[in-house]
């Protein structure tokens, strides 16, 4: 169904009732998402969905979390500000996502979930950062990030060189990110376990301060020594360029430095924010 380039500001609930596969509403006077009436069977068979060049301001609503088989959505040169979470509970078979000229200033993490997706277009926004889970789309053939001013992740220097460094820079930072995670995680279990040792060997849980710091890191630094002797070390990664590179925390405790500096580094920028 075609009804783009005209002066539509309201979606009747009939035409959400036929079962389309295509519904261009582009370049008309939207200025919100059309209610989920009874019997919506437009949500479970549309493919594409074109509503670029309207007065959009949101798509926060019941319909857009109910798209079963979406595979190209086109929010381009609206008002939006905020794309909604559930966007990466969208059909696992979505492709493109356009939603360039618009007043974003973040995008959310669920985005990396949609990882079958080959075009996305986020450029003249504000935006200042691209969450690094957006690493996990390996897919990626068209990413666009131009004409944000105040994005500073990825830096410029990554966006210039296009769609596949950027994916593989977000790669990188996601690693690390997850490796941060696991650290804290142990540290913690370091935590509890301590904490249980002092209970039992005190009868409660009066400790000296200094002692209970010392023996956390002690804890912690055992399990990263008995990590290290079963791991050993981590074989080079590969990112999406084909490049090879030494993964963050390689070496719990490094013991080859000459591994490190073999490795081709590329310094970006360091912000301070």
């Amino acid at each position: 169904l075609l009804l783009a380039g005209n002066k539509i500001f309201w979606v009747p609930p009939a035409v959400l009732r036929m079962p389309l596969f295509t519904l261009d509403l582009s370049h008309n006077r939207l200025q919100h998402l059309p209610e989920k009436p009874p019997e919506c069977v437009f949500a479970a068979s549309v493919r594409l969905l074109h509503l670029g060049h309207n007065e959009l301001r949101s798509l926060d609503g019941p319909l857009f979390q109910s798209f079963e088989a979406l595979e190209e959505l086109i929010v381009e040169s609206n008002l939006i500000r905020k794309l909604p979470a559930c966007i990466g509970n969208l059909s696992p078979s979505m492709q493109l996502l356009w939603a360039g000229e618009n007043r974003l200033d973040e995008v959310p993490a669920t985005l990396g979930r949609l990882t079958n997706l080959r075009s996305l277009r986020l450029e003249t926004n504000w935006l200042r950062t691209i969450p690094v889970e957006l690493g996990q789309c390996t897919l990626l053939e068209d990413l666009n990030l131009f004409n944000n001013p105040s994005l500073y992740q990825p830096p410029s220097e990554v966006v210039v060189r296009g769609c596949l460094a950027i994916v593989s820079y977000l790669q990188r930072l996601l690693e690390a990110k997850c490796l941060r995670a696991r650290d804290e995680s142990d540290l913690e279990d370091g935590e509890a376990a301590a904490n249980k040792t002092a209970d039992d060997s005190t009868g409660g849980p009066d400790r000296e301060e200094d002692d209970e710091e010392d023996l956390d890191e002690e804890d912690y630094y055992r399990r990263r020594r008995r990590r290290s002797e079963e791991e050993d070390v981590r074989p080079p990664a590969t990112d999406v360029l084909g490049d090879t590179y030494l993964p963050a925390q390689a070496l719990a405790e490094p013991k080859h430095a000459v591994r490190y500096l073999n490795q081709d580094c590329h310094l970006l920028k360091v912000y301070c924010e």
